[in-house]
C-alpha cells in the first residue's frame, strides 16, 4: 500500500484508528504487517494540536485500522485502545502505543447540518420520549394533582384531613414497595417495555379510582393501586435508557427529560381544578386515563429507545461531536458491594429526609395555604403552578451545573432552596409570599429528581443505575410515607402549621452534612485527552 504524500481532503468520509508504528515498513514500498492495515505517515504537529487542525505534516509512519461499511460520517473506535480517528473536519486521535483492535463505527453528526442533526439524535428522541412519559405520570398527578382531587372526594363524602392524609401515606408507600422490587424487570424488560407496560396499567388504576364509592377502604385500596403501577411511569423507568445513551451530557440529558415532570405539574393542577369545576373529580380522572393511553403510550413507544447500537453513549463527546477519548467499559458492582458502602446508606438517608421534607407539604399545601393565608383553590392551582414552572427551569438548570460541578455541591445548594421555602411559609402571610415559597420549592425538589440518577450512575456505574436508582428511591419513599402524616398530627397537636414547617426548615442541616460527607466519584465523567482537537 502507498503512503500519503499531500494534503488530505478535510471532508474525507473514512474512518480509522492510528497505532503504533510497529509492522509499517519505511521506504519504498510501505506496507503494514497488520491486517487490515494501510500505512501511514501524517500526524498532527505541534502547533496543530495548540492552534487548531489546519493541516497535516508527516512525522512517523503508522499502521492505521480501516474502518469498512461506512455510510456518510462515521467515528471508529479500536476496541483495544479506545482511540477514535480522523473524521471529515471535526476530529484527529494521535498514535497510539498499543495494537490496533477491531473497529466499531457509529454514526456521527458531522459540520454539514449539524444543528439539525444534533436536534434529530436518537440519544435526544428518548430525552423527548422519556418527558412525555415523566410528564403525565403519577409524580405531577399525585404531588400536584392530588391536593385537587382529595379535596373534592372528602367535600362530596364528608372525609376529614387526617384521612385524606392517610390516602397519601398509603400512595407513597405502595409506591415504596414498587420501587424496591421495579429493578428487576427493568433490567429484564428494559426501560422501553416497563413504561409501556406500566403507562396501561396506570391507566387502568386512574379508571378504577374514578369509580370509588363513599367507602374509605375502596379509596384506600385504589390509593394503593394507584402507587403501585404508578412508579414504573415515573423517572426511575427511564434513567437506565438516558444513562446508556448520554455520558459527558448525561446531567443534562436527566435534567431535561426530568424537567417535564414540572410541565405536567404546572398542567396537571390547572386542568383538575377547571375539570373538577365543571364536571367532578371523576370526570377528571378518567380523562387523566384516556390521555395517558392515546397520547403518552403511543410517543413512548416510538420514541423510546433501551440504548445505542454497541452500547457506545451517542454523546461521549457532547452529542455531535467525536473526540479521543478512553473509555472504560460500562460499569457496575453487584448489589452485596452497593449495600456495604458508606456513600449508598448516606444517600439513602439523605433522600429519605429530602422525601420526608418535601411531602410533608406537598399533599398537604392546600391545608396549609388556607391555614396561613386563607386562599382559594383557584390561588392554590395558580401557585402549585409557579412551582411547577420553577421546577421546570429548575431541572434543566441543576442538570446542567450537574456536568459542571460536582454533585454535593449541588446538592446542598437544592436542600438550603427546600429549608428556606419552609421557612417562608411558616413566617409569612399572604400571597405573594406563598408564590415565593412554591417557587423555591419548585427549584429545591427539580434538583433532587437529578441528583437521584446521576449519582447512581456516577458512584455505582450505569449498569447499576436501575437498582440504585430505585433503592434510593425507596429510602426517599419511606420518608415521603412519613411526612404528610406526621406533618398533620404535629399541625393537629400544636394546633397550626408554623411548629412542623419551622421543623423541616431545621431538619434539612442533615441531608446538607451527608453531602458534605460525600467522597470522589467511582466513575466520573470522561474527559477529552490533552491530545485531541475538536473543530466546531
Amino acid at each position: 500500500m502507498r503512503a500519503a504524500t499531500g494534503s488530505r481532503n478535510p471532508r474525507t468520509r473514512r474512518s480509522r484508528t492510528a497505532t503504533s508504528g510497529a509492522g509499517c515498513l519505511r521506504g519504498g514500498a510501505r506496507s503494514c504487517a497488520i491486517p487490515g492495515s494501510r500505512c501511514t505517515g501524517w500526524q498532527p504537529s505541534a502547533s496543530s494540536i495548540t492552534g487548531g487542525l489546519t493541516s497535516l505534516e508527516p512525522q512517523n509512519y503508522n499502521c492505521i485500522k480501516i474502518c469498512n461499511n461506512i455510510s456518510g460520517g462515521a467515528r471508529c473506535r479500536s476496541a483495544a485502545t479506545g482511540d477514535r480517528g480522523l473524521v471529515g473536519r471535526s476530529s484527529f486521535s494521535g498514535a497510539s502505543t498499543r495494537p490496533a483492535g477491531r473497529c466499531r463505527c457509529a454514526s456521527l453528526v458531522t459540520d454539514e447540518g449539524s444543528m439539525a442533526r444534533q436536534i434529530m439524535d436518537p440519544g435526544w428522541k428518548v430525552v423527548i420520549g422519556s418527558g412525555i412519559g415523566i410528564s403525565f405520570g403519577a409524580a405531577p398527578i399525585f404531588t400536584a394533582g392530588f391536593a385537587h382531587l382529595t379535596g373534592a372526594m372528602a367535600q362530596d363524602y364528608g372525609w376529614s384531613q387526617g384521612e385524606v392524609a392517610r390516602a397519601a401515606t398509603i400512595v407513597l408507600s405502595s409506591t415504596m414497595v414498587a420501587y424496591l422490587f421495579c429493578a428487576w424487570p427493568l433490567d429484564r424488560l428494559g426501560s422501553r417495555k416497563f413504561a409501556l407496560i406500566s403507562i396501561a396499567l396506570f391507566a387502568v388504576s386512574l379508571v378504577i379510582l374514578s369509580q370509588i364509592g363513599n367507602s374509605l377502604l375502596q379509596f384506600y385500596l385504589a390509593a394503593a393501586l394507584f402507587g403501585f403501577v404508578g412508579a414504573g411511569t415515573n423517572v426511575v423507568s427511564y434513567a437506565k435508557a438516558i444513562s446508556r445513551w448520554f455520558d459527558q451530557r448525561r446531567g443534562l440529558a436527566l435534567g431535561l427529560a426530568a424537567s417535564a415532570q414540572a410541565a405536567g405539574s404546572f398542567i396537571v393542577p390547572l386542568a383538575a381544578h377547571g375539570i373538577i369545576a365543571r364536571y367532578g373529580w371523576s370526570a377528571c380522572l378518567l380523562a387523566f386515563a384516556a390521555f395517558e393511553l392515546v397520547v403518552c403510550l403511543p410517543l413512548v413507544a416510538w420514541l423510546v429507545a433501551d440504548g445505542p447500537p454497541g452500547g457506545d453513549p451517542a454523546s461521549r463527546t457532547d452529542g455531535a461531536r467525536p473526540s479521543t477519548e478512553v473509555h472504560a467499559p460500562e460499569a457496575g458492582i453487584s448489589a452485596a458491594e452497593i449495600i456495604g458502602t458508606p456513600t449508598f446508606w448516606k444517600l439513602a438517608f439523605c433522600f429519605a429526609v429530602i422525601g420526608m421534607s418535601f411531602y410533608a407539604i406537598a399533599p398537604n399545601v392546600m391545608y396549609i395555604l388556607k391555614r396561613r393565608a386563607d386562599v382559594s383553590a383557584a390561588d392554590v392551582a395558580w401557585i402549585q403552578a409557579a412551582g411547577a414552572v420553577a421546577a421546570l427551569f429548575g431541572r434543566i438548570v441543576v442538570g446542567h451545573l450537574l456536568d459542571r460541578l460536582h454533585a454535593r455541591v449541588v446538592g446542598i445548594l437544592t436542600v438550603l432552596l427546600m429549608a428556606l421555602s419552609a421557612l417562608i411559609n411558616a413566617t409569612a402571610g399572604g400571597v405573594v409570599p406563598m408564590v415565593l415559597a412554591s417557587i423555591l420549592m419548585g427549584f429545591s425538589i427539580s434538583g433532587e429528581a437529578d441528583l437521584m440518577p446521576y449519582l447512581a450512575g456516577r458512584y455505582f456505574g450505569t449498569r447499576s443505575v436501575s437498582k440504585v436508582f430505585s433503592w434510593l428511591l425507596f429510602a426517599f419513599c419511606i420518608g415521603a410515607a412519613i411526612g404528610p402524616v406526621a406533618f398533620v398530627w404535629l399541625s393537629t397537636l400544636s394546633d397550626s402549621v408554623v411548629l412542623p414547617l419551622l421543623l423541616l426548615s431545621a431538619v434539612q442541616i442533615v441531608p446538607v452534612m451527608l453531602f458534605l460527607s460525600l467522597g470522589r466519584y467511582r466513575t466520573p465523567p470522561e474527559r477529552v485527552q490533552s491530545l485531541a482537537v475538536a473543530l466546531t
